[in-house]
Parts: C-alpha cells; structure tokens; sequence
C-alpha cells in the first residue's frame, strides 16, 4: 500500500513538471525571447555587411557626429546657407560697390547658396572673410583655423594697394584677382558666343562701320594716369608725330562732359552723349597703365562694346579673351610709326576697316563685374572642402595648413609685370 502511494505521487509529481502551461509560463518564454534577440543582433550585422559600404556604417555615423560637436564650420550640409563677410570697403564706397560685385550671388543665380554679410561682428559665423586694400584697414588678431579668409585686389602688383603690412604674411587661404592663377578669378570682362536664338544677323552682318566713320575722327583715348609703369604715354606721344590721337580726360587737352575715363561711359542710359563722341572715331586707345599677365581691364571690353575698332597695349593675351580679328595690338609692331602706318592703311580701307567688325554677329561682350560663373565661383567653392582645395591650388607657395606663406611674393610672381615697377611689398 505504502509503495502504491508512493508511485501514485511520483506520477503525478512528473506530471506537473511536464504540465505544457508550467514549462511556458516559467522557462520556455525566457529561452526563446533569448534566442529571438540574438538571431534579431544577427540578422542586422548580416544586413549591413551586404550593404555597399555597410562595414562602415557605425564608422561613418560616430565621425559625423563627432564632427558636429567640434564647430559649425567642421561639418554643414552640402545645401546650408553659407555667409561670406565683407571686412572692408571697396572703393570710395562700401555695401553698394561689394552688392554690384555680387549681385548674381544675392539674386540666388548661382547654384549654391551664400549670404553676403557686413559687419565685423559677425566674423565667428563667417564661412569666408574677403579682405581689400590690407594696407589700409588692419586684419582681425585672430584666424580661426576653419575660416576661409579671402584676398581681393583687381589691380596689378604695380598698384599701391598691394603694400601689405608684415602681419599679413601667411594669413590668407585663398586669393580672388583677375589672374588665371588664382583661387577665384574675377575678369574686368568676358566674351561669350551669342545663343542661336539671340544671334544677330541683321546689323552686324551688313552693316557698313567705315561709311559712318569721318575722316577728321581718326583715333581717341580716354585717360586718367599720366605716368605709368606702361610708359604708355611715351608710345602715344611717339605716335602723335606721325597721327593724330585726340586725347580726354585728365592727360589731354580735350573734355567730353565730366567723363574722365572709359569705364564711366554708361551705353545703356540713352547713350550718352560722350559715349557717342568715342563711338564716332574710327579707332580706340585701349591702354594699360601696366604690362603684366592676365591684366586686361575694362578699358578693353568697354571698347569692344563701341563700333571703333580697338588698338591695344599690354601684357594680357587679348587672343585667348577676345574673338579673331576683333582688335589691333600695339605690340605686334616694331614701332609707333610702323603702327600709325597700318591703322591709316585700315582707315582707307572700307573692306579691311568692316572685317574687324564681323565677329559682333557671333559673339557679345559683357564688360563690368559680375560675370557668372566667375563671382558664382566663391560660393561654391566654400560648399566643398574648402581646407582641401587650399592644399591642392599652388601647393609649392603655400604652408602646411593651405594657406599662402608669402602672397605678395606668389602674386608679383605670376604677374610678370614688365619694366620692373612692382610696388608690391610688405610695410
């Protein structure tokens, strides 16, 4: 009996322990929630694995954040905003001349966007600081290592705003003049060819420029700088003995309005007056006051605008800005007579005089800042990797951390002025 009773309990004792509801409710679950998790850690590793790139993922994701807490210039997205301060004046006047320059940048016809700034107070959130004339208004004492600071100078190295004072030496990152050389260029003008839809094939196609033309008004030039590194007043006084040139301006005897120089010919109100005066002669005096590379100044779009023909002097490549046959160079002859030998053959030449006009049907000019893509080119610039690009433009004249050790040296240096009249240098 005793042992009947026993085995009864021992039965029923085995029972309860393989009860199904008993093995769920207290080990079962445990188990399999268990194992559901590490098939889950599993499955996501496999996953990302697969994935191009996927190995790294975690990487990738912990160095963006740890970019994001270093600074608001370490890390922005590709389309933010950014700001580019103006630290000092350009010209005799400040936000209008700097609005003009970056019109298109304000209109939001560039492809990136950028905000044009004033004020030195707001230099810790600049992305880009331009500086002009450094001789005249003193740099910040401080250059945050993620800050683009940008040199901004249209003149040649022969003008006095290249005298910098020494504490400017290895400051800058990038450069914004009219060479090819630099980080941003920004021309005086451009030449592009017309779209097929605005093709002119009326006007200057046909049009007979040497009919118009009186023979009294041969050549004119407009000037404002009597002596200059050029000697260009040396060549034209040469050439007054052999043809006459009727000088304006502030170097010559004659007067047009209170205009002094070309630049301020205004074409698009009515035509003014003394836009029609210059426009009268057969031939126009684009001279540089300096011989250097690149440096071809508005003297010469302006001129390419008018319906006389061009005569050039300087140490530009006017054939890689200019169509074929569009102007006369100074240089290309072995003297001033030489030179008022041709310009009088032209002259009496209906045929030759019209052939330095035919290039107007196919190509239009565009003379005064701004130029797209070229004041577009800053901005977009600074939505890359601004810190690469430093190291990679002109390796050889800049320091470890991209930016330029000498500026003055590097830029005397590509300009290649002729005559050695450089006042570039540090005060």
């Amino acid at each position: 009996m005793l042992l009947h009773t026993r085995k009864l309990r021992d039965e029923m004792l085995v029972k309860r322990m393989l009860n199904p509801r008993r093995l769920i409710s207290k080990n079962v679950i445990p188990f399999f929630q268990l194992v559901a998790v590490l098939a889950l850690v599993i499955i996501v590793h496999l996953l990302a694995d697969s994935v191009p790139g996927g190995k790294n993922m975690r990487r990738e994701t912990h160095d963006a954040d740890a970019r994001t807490e270093n600074g608001p210039h370490q890390e922005k997205k590709k389309n933010e905003e950014k700001t580019i301060l103006i630290w000092s004046p350009y010209g005799r006047w400040n936000k209008q001349d700097w609005a003009r320059l970056f019109s298109r940048q304000i209109a939001g016809q560039c492809p990136h966007k950028c905000k044009i700034v004033y004020g030195r107070g707001r230099m810790e959130s600049a992305d880009a600081i331009v500086f002009y004339d450094v001789g005249r208004y003193p740099l910040p004492k401080t250059h945050p290592p993620e800050q683009v600071w940008v040199l901004f100078n249209m003149e040649a190295s022969t003008h006095s705003t290249w005298a910098f004072p020494q504490e400017s030496k290895g400051v800058f990152d990038w450069t914004m003049t009219y060479h090819r050389e630099s980080d941003v260029v920004t021309p005086y003008g451009v030449v592009r060819k017309r779209d097929q839809e605005t093709k002119d094939s009326g006007e200057h196609a046909d049009r007979d420029y040497w009919a118009e033309k009186r023979e009294e008004k041969f050549a004119s030039w407009m000037v404002s700088k009597c002596v200059t590194p050029s000697k260009r007043e040396d060549f034209v006084s040469e050439f007054q003995r052999h043809e006459n040139v009727d000088i304006y301006g502030g170097c010559g005897p004659l007067k047009c309005g209170q205009r002094t120089i070309l630049h301020n010919l205004k074409k698009e109100k009515a035509q003014s007056d003394c836009y029609k005066l210059m426009n009268s002669y057969m031939f126009y005096f684009a001279f540089e006051n300096s011989l250097c590379e690149d440096y071809i100044t508005e003297k010469f779009f302006k001129a390419l605008q008018m319906d006389a023909i061009p005569v050039v002097f300087g140490g530009g490549n006017y054939s890689a800005v200019a169509p074929n046959h569009s102007f006369i160079n100074a240089r290309d002859f072995e003297s001033p007579k030489a030179l008022a030998s041709y310009l009088r053959a032209v002259a009496n030449n209906s045929t030759l005089f019209n052939s330095y006009f035919k290039w107007k049907r196919d190509y239009v000019v565009e003379s005064g800042f701004p130029f797209s893509p070229f004041v577009c080119d800053l901005c977009s610039k600074l939505h890359l990797a601004p810190t690469e690009f430093s190291k990679d433009r002109n390796s050889a004249k800049r320091t470890e951390d991209g930016r330029y050790a000498d500026v003055i040296k590097w830029f005397s240096t590509v300009s290649k002025c002729e005559g050695g009249n450089n006042t570039s240098t540090y005060l």
